[in-house]
C-alpha cells in the first residue's frame, strides 16, 4: 500500500513514495496535479486517471 510518510524524492516533475511493507515498490505522480479544460465547454475540466496492474511487458505495436 502506498506510503505517504514515505518520500524517496523528485525528479522530473515527478514525485517517489515507497510502499508500507514492500521496500523494492515504489509509487510515482506527477508532483502538481492539474485539470485539463476541456474545449468544447467551458467552465468544465477533464480528468485522466491511470491505473497499472502487475504483469507481463510488452513491447512493440502500432498506431491507428
Amino acid at each position: 500500500m502506498l506510503d505517504l510518510s514515505k518520500p524517496l524524492g523528485q525528479h522530473e516533475g515527478l514525485i517517489f513514495y515507497g510502499d508500507h511493507e514492500q521496500v523494492d515498490l515504489v509509487y510515482y505522480f506527477p508532483d502538481e496535479v492539474k485539470l485539463a479544460p476541456q474545449e468544447e465547454v467551458p467552465g468544465f475540466y477533464e480528468m485522466n486517471l491511470s491505473v497499472f496492474s502487475e504483469g507481463d511487458v510488452e513491447t512493440g505495436g502500432s498506431m491507428l
